[in-house]
């Protein structure tokens, strides 16, 4: 199966959320897919994780290290 790119505004989402939160940075992101509520990121960011959600979903997540 061959995987959809990340685009890259979704991606720089992803690093904010790797350089503020860690190791815990798929829990987090989890979270704030469960909840959809993003604090503490720019509404360009919470956008682009809920695109990312909407085209990847959760079991993309789970594929991340």
């Amino acid at each position: 199966m061959r995987q959809i790119p990340i685009p890259s505004d979704a991606q720089f989402a992803i690093n904010q959320l790797q350089r503020d939160h860690g190791p815990k940075w798929k829990e987090k992101l989890l979270s704030c897919w469960a909840r959809v509520q993003y604090p503490d990121l720019e509404p360009s960011s919470a956008e682009a994780l809920k695109r990312l959600y909407n085209s990847h979903g959760i079991s993309w997540l789970s594929k991340q290290r």
